[in-house]
């Protein structure tokens, strides 16, 4: 499939949009359900997954934002491809902050900025971190992933609806049709 019927296929169905995979549901639950064991297991699970969480957030994000700049520019093509399995947690951040603007898009860079931080903080010097510093990290990491997570929905609908309205608003299959005949 060329580039123009690949880009037109993914805006004129909403199911080939991007999404999160499945598990993350799960994870979500599982992060939540570990903390609240209150055990130092409990929170040190519960803190990996939250940051975990964190950054297939900001892949969506920068999937969602790919397909509008794409929809945005169209016919001019944007060659430009994300991958995701080579880079770092700060490297995709990057490039989320390079993407489209989006509603409450700062408050959602430092809630994700910081969680990892505390990641950073509780799994590589684990063995310096006195066990009831622990707790209140693992307690500052839920506060930052509840902000995170509402950032993100906020962030999602407002992207969608913006592509929602690209789509609404152009008849992509009639336009580029109109383009092989002129």
């Amino acid at each position: 499939m060329n580039y123009t019927n690949d880009l037109i296929d993914h805006l004129i169905d909403s199911n080939k949009w991007p999404d999160f995979p499945a598990v993350i549901w799960k994870l979500i639950d599982m992060a939540e359900k570990e903390y609240e064991k209150g055990t130092i297991e409990g929170f040190i699970t519960s803190v990996i997954l939250f940051q975990q969480i964190a950054e297939e957030s900001i892949k969506l994000l920068i999937r969602y934002s790919n397909l509008v700049q794409k929809a945005q520019l169209w016919p001019i093509k944007l060659d430009y491809s994300f991958v995701e399995g080579k880079l770092m947690f700060g490297q995709i951040l990057s490039e989320l902050k390079r993407g489209i603007d989006f509603k409450n898009k700062k408050k959602f860079v430092k809630s994700c900025t910081e969680l990892n931080q505390l990641r950073i903080k509780i799994v590589h010097k684990l063995v310096k971190i006195p066990l009831d510093e622990i707790e209140k990290e693992a307690a500052c990491a839920m506060e930052l992933f509840r902000t995170m997570i509402n950032s993100f929905f906020g962030a999602e609908e407002d992207i969608l609806f913006l592509l929602s309205d690209l789509t609404r608003n152009i008849n992509w299959k009639e336009f580029y049709d109109s383009t092989l005949d002129s």
